[in-house]
């Protein structure tokens, strides 16, 4: 497409079009390879014969899967429901999500899922936090066997749970209230570092 190579072992340069590359299967199915931008700032569209951009890799860096507009170094647009899709291990199914360092030598943390269907909430390399398949939700804890949709475990130095009313009622009280449905089960009030257990 050019007379002037530079050195280079080819150039392909594109028509008025953008489409540099048209390639082609034996049953007449197409795909392109594109170049848009400027002079100085040149992107890359990957086009397949129904998705023109299937993939594009902008001038800084930035990928996108289904966008020409990607703003962070992977974007991804899908018109259906599912932007992504992970598959498990064959062994239990298992699929994770794993965040490292800048230097990437250690684990940060870790998001995963497996056949049984709980979801897992790692931090570093140990298990923090879990949903189950039935929905229940277990806190550093998370093989307690209690029947108890949600179980938080403290320890010597942390509360397993701290409930704070920023509101103060009458009589300087503040209030904790649970409910049952649409209805009040009880409380708990406190005042002056006391607290008390009521019922409705």
């Amino acid at each position: 497409g050019t007379a002037s190579a530079s050195g280079r072992a080819l150039i392909v340069q594109a028509g008025s079009s953008n489409q540099a590359i048209q390639l082609k299967n034996n049953l007449g199915g197409d795909g392109t390879i594109s170049a848009t931008g400027t002079a100085t700032s040149m992107n890359y569209q990957f086009g397949t014969y129904s998705t023109g951009n299937a993939l594009f890799i902008q001038n800084d860096g930035n990928v996108g899967i289904g966008t020409d507009s990607p703003s962070a170094p992977l974007t991804v647009k899908s018109e259906s429901s599912i932007n992504a899709r992970f598959i498990g291990r064959s062994a239990d199914g298992f699929s994770f999500l794993n965040f490292r360092n800048n230097a990437d030598t250690a684990t940060n943390g870790e998001i995963g899922i497996s056949d049984a269907q709980n979801m897992l909430f790692y931090t570093g390399t140990s298990e923090r936090m879990r949903l189950t398949s039935a929905g229940r939700v277990f806190i550093k804890n998370t093989t307690y066997s209690r029947d108890a949709m949600c179980h938080i475990e403290g320890d010597s130095s942390n509360y397993a749970l701290y409930l704070y009313a920023p509101v103060v009622y009458a009589s300087a009280y503040r209030y904790q209230r649970f409910w049952s449905g649409n209805n009040i089960a009880g409380g708990i009030e406190g005042s002056n570092q006391t607290s008390v257990v009521y019922g409705t």
